[in-house]
């Protein structure tokens, strides 16, 4: 089998996305309790905050999806240029 760069690529947005989504997570769910919300109300740069929390879980999930299916791209492309180079010997 044939390593294709685009699995590693795909590979790398995969676990970028993972930890964006995980220390995005604690975050989010401290902005939702009750204390984050009444402290949201009267301070607005807690506001961006939660909301660049937000914004980073966003793109988390992007990369995990985007991430996932280029791995799996760049695996079976490798595997079918594996298959073909042993059809040609």
């Amino acid at each position: 089998m044939k390593f294709s760069p685009l699995a590693s690529v795909g590979l790398l947005l995969l676990v970028g996305g993972v930890i964006a989504f995980a220390a995005s997570s604690s975050r989010i769910a401290a902005c939702e309790s009750f204390l984050g919300q009444f402290g949201r109300v009267f301070d607005a740069s807690l506001q961006r905050e939660c909301q660049n929390w937000q914004s980073i879980r966003t793109a988390g999930i992007v990369g995990i999806v985007v991430g996932g299916g280029i791995t799996i791209w760049g695996f079976l492309n490798g595997l079918r240029a594996g298959l073909d180079k042993d059809k040609r010997e």
